[in-house]
């Protein structure tokens, strides 16, 4: 099964964002997404994920065209930056919400069942925010900076996590940490000028993004 964008483009009034966005991704792949802050891999993401509006765009699952964010309902998760939980909620009955298919004795999460949103960290909720997607009953997941408010200790216990994931789901992923990105991804992109290309190496993203 594969995951399919073309022609996104998108305008903040005459200014174009996103430039004729080409893009694929198949079940068993990890795609890392890379560039400068304000580069609108958030946007690019809203839009895949059918939350944010654009200009433009083509979005499909197999051959199942995606039009609105009711047609991606279950086909495709998206884990924002900021966070997005019920804060009255329980994590048991917020992961039972998500449709995660976890293991309720991870030494992770098990500790952390019983309480609500509103008492967990800022770490802890972050945890649980990507349990929900990451072990969501989808097709693909968008992760947009996963890694943010993680120990480095957390980070590599989800980078073994998500790695292990892909072989269920196909996953696109973001974020700061771009040497731990590109350590678990298959392909590499980088989004630079509204303008997606795909590349191999790692000094590419050094020399043309990041410095």
């Amino acid at each position: 099964m594969e995951l399919s964008i073309d022609s996104v483009q998108k305008y903040f009034g005459r200014k174009l964002l996103l430039s004729d966005i080409y893009l694929n991704c198949k079940k068993g792949e990890i795609l890392g997404i890379y560039g400068r802050n304000g580069s609108r891999k958030s946007t690019l993401f809203k839009i895949i994920a059918g939350i944010e509006k654009a200009d433009n765009k083509f979005v499909k699952i197999g051959d199942k065209v995606l039009k609105s964010n009711l047609d991606s309902i279950r086909r495709i998760n998206f884990l924002a930056q900021s966070t997005f939980l019920p804060r009255h909620l329980k994590v048991k009955s917020i992961l039972q919400l998500f449709g995660s298919a976890v293991d309720l004795d991870d030494p992770l999460i098990s500790e952390l069942l019983n309480f609500k949103v509103s008492h967990l960290s800022s770490g802890q909720r972050r945890i649980v925010e990507l349990y929900s997607i990451l072990y969501s009953q989808c097709d693909f997941v968008l992760l947009d900076e996963p890694f943010s408010g993680l120990s480095p200790l957390m980070v590599e216990e989800f980078k073994n996590r998500i790695k292990e994931e892909s072989k269920n789901k196909g996953i696109l992923i973001t974020d700061h940490n771009y040497l731990e990105v590109y350590e678990i991804s298959d392909r590499h992109f980088i989004l630079n000028n509204g303008q997606l290309r795909e590349f191999e190496n790692l000094e590419e993203i050094q020399n043309g993004i990041y410095i």
